[in-house]
């Protein structure tokens, strides 16, 4: 009589590791690269909801206005891996978000106030993770 294998035998083992090592080295890079862009979506959110404000200063404010006065107006945003702060000259106000912590510790995202009343804003990103860019 015959025996019947039971189980696997090394080769097929080691096939099923190599497999899923391969996975892995796909896999690892590409959540390392979302964590950067879900880390900077912070900066945007936060630089975005200061917008309106710095607009309406702008438009109250005498020409030649310090935007950093908006400092003294309590307007103090700190999220999870960095904070925000508010400099410039109007009309080139600047609203700067800096990574303090995470994938993207030491750069720089900057929304810089329009020269012209109705030009749009813009936006700058600086030292942060490959792949994360202003939102268009």
């Amino acid at each position: 009589m015959r025996k019947v294998q039971k189980g696997f035998t090394l080769i097929e083992l080691m096939i099923v590791v190599a497999i899923i090592g391969i996975l892995a080295a796909i896999a690892i890079p590409a959540y390392q690269s979302y964590i950067a862009k879900s880390q900077a979506s912070e900066a945007f959110s936060l630089n975005d909801g200061l917008k309106t404000p710095i607009t309406e200063f702008v438009g109250e404010s005498a020409a030649g206005a310090a935007c950093t006065g908006m400092a003294t107006t309590g307007i103090n945003l700190t999220g999870k891996y960095g904070a925000v702060t508010i400099g410039g000259n109007t009309p080139q106000c600047t609203v700067t978000y800096t990574f303090s912590a995470g994938q993207n510790s030491g750069g720089t995202v900057v929304h810089t106030f329009p020269a012209t009343a109705n030009g749009p804003w813009t936006c700058a990103v600086a030292g942060v993770a490959a792949g994360v860019k202003c939102p268009t």
